[in-house]
């Protein structure tokens, strides 16, 4: 059974004034010129949004929190030598200081733990950087619907490893002398 792109895991829905708008986005990496490129695949599909820019986890956190920070969406890296595990603490306090904003993650490197992370809810979207843009698309229109989202490549990648290991591959069970 191959995977599918969507997932239909529905995001816990908020009062009315308490849901941010999701055209208020935060985009958190090392790389700036990476905000730019999804400003301007979402302004395809939002002319209204807007994407602030931050370099690090750490610069969002110790910010104070106001008005002008009330984001709808947070999109934020998971680099080749962050471990996912590492990945759940900055999602959390995120989580805390900006209550109702989904969370993409986009990923540079495959890793089984962020695609687990979105079919339990932790995270709302994952994606990987080298999809393409239509799919970058494809998740915040997910998101704007309620929904979460696992890009096509990610699931492929996912589904196949989970099979892989889950046969019995011969001569895996024998010791050499």
């Amino acid at each position: 059974m191959h995977a599918t792109a969507s997932i239909t895991q529905k995001i816990p829905m908020l009062s009315p004034s308490h849901v941010p708008s999701m055209d208020n986005i935060l985009f958190v990496d090392k790389i700036p010129l990476l905000a730019f490129a999804f400003q301007e695949i979402i302004c395809g599909v939002s002319r209204s949004a807007s994407v602030r820019y931050e370099e690090s986890y750490f610069s969002v956190l110790s910010r104070p929190t106001d008005d002008e920070s009330d984001y709808g969406l947070i999109i934020i890296s998971s680099d080749v030598d962050d471990s996912s595990i590492h990945l759940q603490v900055p999602v959390g306090e995120l989580r805390q200081k900006f209550p109702g904003a989904r969370i993409m993650v986009y990923s540079v490197a495959y890793d089984s733990a962020i695609i687990e992370m979105a079919e339990n809810g932790t995270i709302d979207a994952c994606i990987h950087l080298f999809d393409p843009v239509q799919e970058v698309k494809s998740a915040y229109e997910a998101l704007l619907r309620g929904e979460g989202y696992i890009s096509a490549m990610l699931c492929t990648l996912y589904y196949d490893y989970k099979l892989q290991n889950e046969k019995i591959l011969p001569g895996r069970y024998f010791r050499r002398q």
